[in-house]
């Protein structure tokens, strides 16, 4: 099992740990760290990584986590791929680790069903939050310009960084996808594990980018609606509200106790990619427990 720790910028014994998942299913954590909210990023036409603004680890510890086995620099000997296996194998070997923490378990897309799964298996784990995202836009006929740049696949390819990061496999962003593909994981609900995590009081933020061709924020937004928990009729009628970082408007919003929502403007399936700044600040807040408030 393959994992990045990176140290809190700010405070790091007394920061949150953040737990952070790939989608696809099967696509390696790295992509989000390279591509997204890492503390470091590889910009177009270069080579090497640069130190990245707004990173995560400005305001919590975190952890990279390549999952299931199969995925990223994760490896195994083979076996079984689907969402059960992966709950139960892929990620015992951090459990003993994340009790010892403050976690929050985040993911993209699909990957959120690991999650809700996971939580079963460790309430422990669970303390503040949980991003569970969705937002994807086509560009395989618009290349160099729509979707964030993969210069980080190239860079861990390379020999010098596997031996210096002490990597035994080679690096794909999702190769842990070819199998679970086929599993038929990925038409399986896991409304009921989301309704049971938000009433089990874990702050729960759920968004999406307008610019969402597949995972679309209307698709998103009715899975926040439905969340069985006894503030879903006040949750679905709540209309959603400008959403504001440093005064201007990036998104639209709406929050009751601990389930949220969030619209993000001009964003697609990466929304660190697109907004960067307004998925820190929303990710922040998240962490702090205090819900979702413009700035």
């Amino acid at each position: 099992m393959w994992f990045w720790f990176f140290e809190s910028r700010n405070e790091p014994r007394t920061a949150p740990l953040v737990s952070w998942f790939g989608g696809g299913p099967g696509n390696s954590a790295q992509y989000g760290m390279f591509t997204q909210n890492g503390p470091c990023e590889i910009l177009d036409n270069n080579t090497e990584p640069s130190l990245r603004e707004f990173s995560l680890n400005n305001h919590a510890n975190v952890l990279y986590i390549d999952q299931p086995i199969g995925t990223g620099f994760s490896h195994g000997d083979g076996g079984k791929a689907n969402i059960n296996f992966a709950r139960d194998n892929s990620n015992r070997p951090l459990i003993n680790y994340l009790k010892k923490c403050d976690g929050t378990g985040t993911a993209e897309d699909c990957s959120a069903a690991y999650l809700s799964y996971w939580t079963e298996l460790d309430q422990p784990i669970l303390a503040s939050a949980l991003d569970i995202y969705a937002d994807f836009i086509m560009a395989d006929i618009q290349p160099g310009g729509v979707r964030p740049a993969t210069n980080h696949e190239e860079y861990l390819q390379r020999a010098d960084v596997q031996k210096a990061v002490g990597a035994r496999v080679n690096y794909t962003d999702s190769g842990g996808a070819v199998a679970i593909r086929g599993s038929g994981d990925d038409a399986k609900s896991f409304l009921g594990e989301i309704s049971h995590i938000v009433r089990d009081g874990v702050q729960v933020l759920i968004w999406a980018g307008d610019s969402d061709y597949v995972c679309n924020w209307l698709g998103t937004k009715r899975v926040a609606d439905a969340v069985d928990w006894p503030k879903k009729e006040i949750f679905s009628q709540t209309d959603l509200q400008p959403y504001t970082v440093n005064g201007v408007q990036k998104a639209t919003f709406k929050s009751v106790k601990n389930l949220h929502y969030v619209r993000v403007f001009n964003a697609g399936h990466n929304v660190g990619s697109y907004q960067p700044e307004t998925s820190l600040q929303l990710i922040a807040q998240s962490l702090s427990g205090k819900g979702l408030s413009s700035t």
